[in-house]
């Protein structure tokens, strides 16, 4: 077991922690998603070129025209925050570093994994 900052003592459960098998699912899924992310990026940097405020849209006003760029702004940098993200989890995954929470040290879950790859810390840390 090992000791964390609040003097809590964890230990995780072997068997809620991911097999081989679940690891090597998750990186084809975490591959998929990459490629996708990136797929969608390209699609979404095309169209904020399209609705920049500098072009014109005809009857949309301006106020129109900003808010749908900031928008599409914002859901690009979610979509590179996301990217960045899953490609780190895929380099932890190379380094054997995968699935080790940075505080305490201990595996992260399955469950945790499976519905955030790119989690950094265990459910107790986080």
């Amino acid at each position: 077991m090992t000791k964390i900052s609040n003097e809590k003592s964890i230990c995780v459960n072997p068997s809620a922690l991911p097999t081989i098998d679940q690891l090597i699912d998750l990186e084809i899924t975490i591959q998929n998603e990459v490629e996708s992310l990136k797929d969608e990026i390209d699609t979404a940097r095309l169209e904020i070129e399209a609705i920049s405020p500098k072009t014109s849209l005809g009857l949309h006003s301006r106020n129109s025209v900003i808010q749908m760029y900031e928008m599409a702004v914002a859901g690009l940098r979610r979509r590179e925050e996301r990217l960045a993200a899953l490609e780190a989890a895929l380099e932890r995954m190379d380094n054997g570093e995968f699935g080790e929470c940075e505080i305490c040290h201990q595996g992260i879950t399955w469950a945790r994994l499976e519905v955030q790859p790119e989690a950094l810390r265990c459910s107790h840390c986080a």
